[in-house]
C-alpha cells in the first residue's frame, strides 16, 4: 500500500525484529513489546508506516476473531509514533491509524479497539483526540487513574517536594544496613518473583499467577529492552524489590514486595528513590507511579502520593477509541463496553 512515498506494511516480524524498530520510539512501553503481545493473544501482526525505508510509525495488533462468524476484534495498543530525537509529525499518526481502519474494519471487517499510550493532560493528547474521531473512531473516557511525576528538577529538588513524611521514611531507612542490586537477569526476576509470591500469601492477594505470567513475558524480552529490577537487601536477605518498565522516555512501576522485615526497615520508600536518581541518571523526563485509587486502597494511594510530593500529577490516559464497520460489530461494541474493562 504506497501513497506519496509513504508505504504502509502489514507483516507478523519476529520478536528481534520488532524489538529492533520500537527502540527507537520514546512512546514505547513494555506493553507495546512482542512477547506481552504474543502472551494475550493466539495471533497477532504488525502495521508499519515506511517513508525512506525507515519505519515511521507502528503497531501491533492482537487479533481475536471467531472465523465461522466472520467477526473479531482488534485491539492496538498505540500506535507508537514518537521517533527518538525527531520532530513529532502527526500526518504519520493520521497516516497508520487510517491504514488501520482500512485494512482491519473495512477489508476485514472486525471491530477495532484503540488505545493510545497518551496522558490526558499531555499537549498531543487534544490533537490526536481531533485526528482520531476526524477519521471515524469513536471515544469512550478510561476511568483508571495514573500518578506521574516530572524528573525536570534537580534530585535535591525532587527530594524536598515530596511529603514530609515521606522524606522522614526515606531517612530512616537511609541509616539502615541496606543494600541495592539491579539487574535484568532471569535470576534477578526469579528472586523477586519469590519474594512476591510470599508477600501475596501473606496478604491472601490473590496475584501469584499475575507474576507467574510476567516472568514469562520478561525471559523472552531481548536483554537491552528489558525491565529493570531493583532487589534490596538487609545482611543477606532480600527484604524488598521492586520491577520498572523503562521503555521509551517515561519510568514506570510494575511490580513491588516486601516482607515484614523490609516494611520494619523502610525498604521500599529507598527503592524507589534510587530508582528515581537511576531514571534521571539516564535522561529520562516522567516517573509513572501507575494506578491509584484512594478510595479502594488507601494506603498504596499515600505512600505513591508522598513519594510524588508538589511535583506529581494525577491523570488518565487520554481515552479508548472504537472503529465499527457492521451491524453486526456494533453489538460487539455493546459488548465488550460491558465486560473488556481492562485496557492492558
Amino acid at each position: 500500500m504506497n501513497c506519496n512515498n509513504n508505504e504502509i506494511v502489514i507483516c507478523k516480524l519476529t520478536n528481534l525484529e520488532y524489538e529492533n524498530i520500537i527502540k527507537d520510539f520514546e512512546d514505547a512501553t513494555l506493553y507495546n513489546s512482542w512477547a506481552f503481545g504474543s502472551m494475550n493473544s493466539f495471533q497477532f501482526e504488525h502495521i508499519l508506516l515506511k517513508r525512506s525505508d525507515k519505519v515511521k510509525s507502528c503497531a501491533q495488533i492482537r487479533l481475536y476473531k471467531i472465523h465461522v462468524l466472520n467477526i473479531g476484534i482488534g485491539y492496538v495498543l498505540g500506535p507508537l509514533w514518537k521517533r527518538k530525537c525527531e520532530t513529532k509529525n502527526y500526518d504519520d499518526y493520521k497516516i497508520i491509524v487510517e491504514a488501520i481502519i482500512q485494512k482491519y474494519a473495512i477489508e476485514e471487517k472486525i471491530f477495532i479497539k484503540l488505545v493510545p499510550v497518551v496522558y490526558d493532560f499531555d499537549t498531543d493528547a487534544k490533537i490526536l483526540d481531533i485526528i482520531l474521531k476526524e477519521v471515524g473512531y469513536i471515544y469512550k473516557e478510561r476511568n483508571q487513574r495514573v500518578l506521574l511525576m516530572s524528573l525536570k528538577s534537580s534530585l535535591e529538588e525532587i527530594r524536598k517536594k515530596m511529603s514530609q513524611k515521606w522524606r522522614n521514611q526515606l531517612n530512616a531507612a537511609e541509616r539502615k544496613d541496606l543494600t541495592i542490586s539491579i539487574g535484568k537477569s532471569s535470576e534477578y526476576i526469579e528472586k523477586f518473583a519469590k519474594l512476591y509470591t510470599e508477600m501475596c500469601k501473606r496478604k491472601k492477594f490473590d496475584k501469584p499467577k499475575t507474576i507467574i505470567k510476567f516472568i514469562s513475558v520478561y525471559n523472552i524480552i531481548p536483554f537491552e529492552n528489558r525491565p529493570i529490577v531493583f532487589l534490596c537487601k538487609h545482611v543477606d536477605e532480600i527484604v524488598a524489590g521492586a520491577v520498572f518498565s523503562t521503555s521509551g522516555n517515561v519510568g514506570i512501576y510494575s511490580f513491588g514486595a516486601t516482607n515484614e522485615t523490609g516494611m520494619a526497615l523502610k525498604a521500599s520508600y529507598l527503592i524507589q528513590w534510587e530508582f528515581i536518581k537511576w531514571l534521571k541518571e539516564n535522561d529520562f523526563e516522567y516517573y509513572d507511579l501507575s494506578g491509584i485509587n484512594p478510595e479502594k486502597n488507601p494506603n498504596t494511594f499515600h505512600f505513591k502520593n508522598g513519594l510524588a510530593g508538589n511535583i506529581g500529577v494525577m491523570t488518565r490516559y487520554m481515552g479508548n477509541y472504537y472503529y465499527s464497520n457492521n451491524i453486526i460489530n456494533d453489538l460487539i461494541i455493546f459488548i465488550v463496553n460491558k465486560i473488556w474493562r481492562y485496557d492492558i
